[in-house]
């Protein structure tokens, strides 16, 4: 778990190749047991894991299916884990930035608002999701939001954001809390709006 207090933290664009996902060998580590409900799998397992995390859906409730079974997978890794989840959600990918899993899709209709940049910005004395509601002010994003998890606590976010996109700037403040999932779903991208919702398992912290 990272916390950001007290230091200021410049977050900046890489260039070409530089800035594409990496990948963790920790993944490959095993896990004796995950089981979840199909539709929230991601979600259980980064709280499970503790693991910050964020998801992308083209419309809102692409991860839902009817009468679905739930996932049970016994002597897995953690990569597998992932990997089942996209072959359960067809047109889905998983990725992980500096850090950060994300489950975003393979392609996209309309344009890429995380894909759009911040010039600059500056957040001190946040919290987790004031952070995230004024990263899509500064992009000009009009959200709506939801919250789940326990009675709102976050860790302190002190952090400066020059030339970095939209999806850059929520996964450096999820990283940063370390216990939160977001989740936005473009589901208006030609008026540069969308739903966006926060799911946190942290118990202490700033309310």
């Amino acid at each position: 778990m990272l916390k950001i207090v007290g230091t200021i933290f410049v977050i900046t664009a890489l260039c070409g190749s530089a800035a594409a996902a990496s990948i963790d060998s920790s993944l490959d580590t095993p896990i004796d047991d995950f089981t979840s409900d199909v539709g929230n799998e991601f979600h259980t397992y980064c709280r499970a894991h503790n693991k910050p995390c964020g998801r992308e859906e083209v419309r809102c409730g692409d991860f839902q299916i009817l009468n679905a079974p739930k996932i049970h997978l016994k002597k897995t890794t953690h990569r597998k884990v992932l990997d089942q989840i996209v072959q359960l959600h067809r047109g889905y990918k998983w990725v992980q930035r500096d850090g950060v899993l994300n489950l975003e899709p393979i392609h996209r209709k309309g344009q890429d608002l995380l894909a759009r940049k911040i010039d600059h910005l500056s957040i001190h004395g946040s919290t987790t999701l004031k952070a995230f509601l004024l990263v899509f002010k500064a992009a000009g994003i009009r959200v709506g939001m939801s919250y789940s998890g326990p009675p709102m606590a976050f860790a302190p976010i002190d952090t400066e954001f020059n030339n970095v996109t939209v999806r850059d700037a929520l996964n450096a403040i999820a990283k940063a809390d370390g216990q939160v999932v977001w989740f936005f779903c473009a589901d208006k991208p030609e008026e540069s709006a969308g739903s966006f919702s926060l799911s946190s398992w942290r118990t202490a912290g700033t309310p």
